[in-house]
């Protein structure tokens, strides 16, 4: 993308909007207090970070006609707030694992989801 293009004010409202979801994830993110157990401090940073990924398909959801997209925002949204509420119970270390196996099946699918699109809209 030329970076001396001048956005559209559609686009400039989805990046606002986007860049506060972003910064506040961040915050939240990094506010974590560090404790004894690394796999508590990471499912505690994680739910923020998965938060973020139901604001930012909402906000992409606002602005884009593309019905693949719609599709993953609304799959992002779906998945990842049953992956808040699992992280919200208190877990034995099998069941902190257990989610993490499952978590990295749905993001690797979602992931190469988008992989996927970017790479047929880089040909249009």
């Amino acid at each position: 993308m030329n970076s001396h293009c001048e956005l559209s004010l559609v686009t400039k409202a989805y990046l606002d909007s986007f860049f506060n979801i972003l910064n506040n994830m961040i915050r939240e993110m990094t506010s974590v207090p560090l404790s004894h157990s690394i796999s508590d401090v990471f499912i505690w940073q994680m739910i923020p970070h998965h938060a973020a990924a139901i604001e930012m398909s909402k906000n992409i959801l606002k602005y884009t006609t593309n019905l693949e997209l719609q599709s993953i925002a609304l799959n992002i949204i779906a998945e990842q707030t049953k992956s808040i509420a699992n992280m919200q119970m208190t877990n034995t270390d099998y069941e902190r694992s257990h989610y993490m196996n499952r978590f990295r099946e749905i993001s690797d699918t979602m992931f190469n989801q988008m992989q996927q699109l970017l790479a047929r809209l880089d040909c249009c």
